[in-house]
């Protein structure tokens, strides 16, 4: 929830606020009737629409078309707080006139004000495209305010995107302009939007550290009320992110008075809201959190900030599984989802994720919840994979903190200074320079080192790997061979010469495929996935097992596999297929049946290899599929089998994006499936 803030902390687009607001803002703050005052406010903005409609219908002289422009700009500036659709209509006629008639500032300007419109509507595609040329303008015509304040909203939206690097660095810019002009308003607010980024990090003594900057700089002042209620609660979250409840309770009691006077807007109310929910859901006390949060979704509809609703809809989540109420879960997660789609945040699809494997867990869909989870640790790994850069801001905060002192000092002071430290400089930097050098070459020789034990390790891995493969795989079809001759050169019946030959022609083929993986192994993985017939890829593991099948009297039924076509390595695939069929083969006994079939199930294709035989035991099937516990037993008619085939399938079948399971009782026979997932 505390990512809301992000949208609040620039709601306004120039200077602090529109002059109406801050006045407005003033007198609730030192009226006894603040309520009534900001009723009469909000009835002069309903009054805007109409004084905008007789401003539009003025046609200005061509004289006076860049100051025409310049006031309409001031105008959807101010209605960007309270009427947020009129502004944005207003920029959109004025573009037409952007081209013709503005100057480069008065560009500036309406870029600024589009960013930030279309950053509240959370259309971040656009809001950063109008960014990006208000900056790229502003150092075209050297312009420092402006160029500071366009890499404050690229920050902004860069943090709502979950982009942490690129957000750092926009902010940590704009700290020593703020500075050096003494602009405690931009600063305070850069300051939070840092905290707000290191409490996502999870480093909260680092959060903590930069909201006691902000009340250090506004403390005790009211007219920076509205930023120390965002203090204050980031504050609140903090406590309850890391548990400390009676902390947070504390706070929201002991806050000045006139921060609890939040009826300045909707947004102010629904994190107000939130935040109580939160607390509440963390006490326990789940009535009162749904209270809290039904308010807190009824006024971030109302202020129509998608951004801020799907965060709050996510936070009821929780609330809703822990009332059972699992249908109303999936529709608020469903919904969140549904405004993703437009602001496109990674922030957001991490905690989709998130909730998601939360519901499937209490709905007890446990593939479900491992795979939601697995999407969750994707988004959060590369969320965090910026920590190094938030180490490197602190350094590069640090640095512009030492540029501040700097210009404190007149230029004479800093000539003499420079004088006295100038060798100690030279040498530090010396000393510097050679402890550089020495950890990069330590690292690359370790980075060389690791590469290199790596590649040896996995060599010597798949080495081991294919003498296992081909000691499993040639051994059934030379062992076939040999029978068939004895039993030829006893009888001398061609009909056994005949199952020979056919026997050879099967070594051969899987000689192939031997080499085929082999040759991929060594090279890498690299799937060559095709379109197959399942028809087709059956019939050829049939053929394969045809000797066998005759010899046991096995019956092989086919079922629902007409037409049914999908994509898979071919080779491998006949590698799975065939060791799922002789290990029904083998342990199947004689007069036995095996079943083929197919179906689609959740838009999956599920290809099934049933059998009649002994089964497997319960405490063996965990390890059918694990080459760190390969064993074999004999078959039915004592074959032999080298304890690797299954364990090969399913090294086949995860390389494919499938994977092997299996249902099997002691006595009653054995299903082998193969799931394939079908493409969205």
């Amino acid at each position: 929830m505390y990512l809301s803030y992000h949208k609040k902390i620039r709601a306004h687009v120039r200077i602090f606020f529109s002059p109406f607001y801050y006045l407005s803002i003033i007198f609730s703050l030192h009226m006894k009737y603040p309520r009534y005052v900001l009723i009469i406010t909000a009835l002069l903005f309903l009054a805007s629409p109409s004084q905008l409609r007789a401003e539009r219908s003025r046609i200005p002289d061509s004289n006076q078309c860049d100051k025409y422009i310049w006031e309409q700009l001031t105008l959807a500036d101010s209605l960007s707080n309270i009427h947020l659709i009129e502004s944005i209509e207003l920029l959109h006629e004025l573009r037409t006139l952007l081209d013709s008639c503005a100057s480069q500032e008065t560009k500036i300007y309406y870029y600024e004000v589009a960013a930030g419109n279309q950053y509240l509507t959370s259309n971040l595609a656009l809001a950063l495209l109008y960014a990006d040329s208000a900056l790229e303008l502003s150092i075209a015509t050297r312009d420092s305010y402006d160029i500071y304040f366009s890499k404050s909203l690229l920050g902004d939206i860069y943090a709502t995107q979950g982009k942490v690097e690129k957000a750092l660095d926009n902010y940590l810019q704009t700290i020593p302009y703020h500075q050096e002009k003494n602009d405690t308003n931009n600063l305070a607010f850069t300051y939070l939007n840092l905290a707000n980024i290191y409490m996502e990090n999870e480093e909260y003594p680092e959060t903590r550290r930069y909201l006691e900057k902000v009340l250090e700089l506004t403390a005790g002042k009211k007219r920076f009320a509205t930023i120390l209620t965002e203090a204050y609660h980031q504050l609140i979250w903090l406590n309850i992110k890391m548990n400390h409840l009676d902390a947070a309770d504390s706070l929201i009691m002991n806050s000045p008075g006139y921060l609890k006077d939040i009826e300045e807007g909707p947004t102010y109310l629904s994190d107000y809201y939130s935040l109580h929910a939160e607390l509440y859901y963390r006490k326990g006390m789940i009535d009162s959190a749904l209270i809290y949060w039904k308010k807190a979704v009824d006024n971030a509809r109302q202020f129509g900030d998608q951004y801020v609703l799907a965060d709050i809809l996510l936070q009821g989540v929780e609330l809703k599984i822990k009332e059972n109420r699992l249908q109303e879960a999936q529709e608020l997660i469903d919904e969140a989802a549904r405004l993703n789609l437009d602001i496109k945040s990674k922030v957001l699809d991490k905690n989709i994720f998130k909730k998601k494997h939360d519901l499937a867990l209490a709905g007890k869909k446990y593939k479900e919840a491992e795979w939601y989870l697995r999407k969750y640790e994707e988004f959060d790994d590369s969320l965090r994979s910026d920590r190094m850069s938030v180490r490197l801001a602190q350094i590069e905060e640090l640095r512009n903190e030492i540029e501040r002192q700097s210009l404190l000092h007149s230029k004479e002071l800093l000539q003499e200074q420079n004088r006295k430290k100038q060798l100690l400089l030279n040498r530090r930097k010396i000393i510097l320079l050679l402890a550089l050098i020495l950890l990069l070459v330590s690292l690359a020789a370790v980075s060389i080192t690791l590469i290199y034990y790596r590649r040896a390790r996995k060599i010597n891995l798949t080495k081991d790997r294919m003498i296992s493969v081909i000691s499993h795989d040639l051994r059934t079809p030379v062992y076939q061979i040999e029978q068939l001759l004895d039993m030829a050169i006893e009888s001398g019946e061609m009909e056994l010469v005949r199952k020979a030959r056919l026997s050879t022609s099967n070594l051969r083929k899987t000689f192939d495929n031997l080499l085929y993986w082999a040759k991929s192994q060594l090279e890498g993985d690299k799937n060559q996935k095709e379109k197959l017939l399942l028809t087709d890829m059956v019939k050829e593991a049939i053929d394969f097992q045809k000797p066998a099948l005759e010899d046991k009297a096995i019956k092989i039924r086919t079922e629902n596999l007409e037409g049914i076509e999908f994509e898979f390595d071919p080779v491998q695939f006949e590698v799975i297929l065939r060791n799922l069929l002789s290990n029904a083969v083998k342990f199947t006994p004689r007069g036995g049946e095996i079943i083929i079939r197919a179906k689609e199930v959740n838009n999956e294709l599920q290809i099934e290899v049933k059998d009649s035989g002994v089964g497997i035991p319960e405490e063996l099937q965990k390890k059918l599929f694990d080459t760190r516990h390969m064993f074999t037993s004999r078959g039915t008619l004592n074959e032999k089998g080298a304890g690797l085939g299954l364990s090969l399938a399913y090294y086949f079948a995860v390389s494919n994006g499938a994977y092997l399971s299996v249902e099997s009782r002691h006595g009653e026979g054995s299903t082998f499936r193969i799931h394939i997932p079908r493409q969205q």
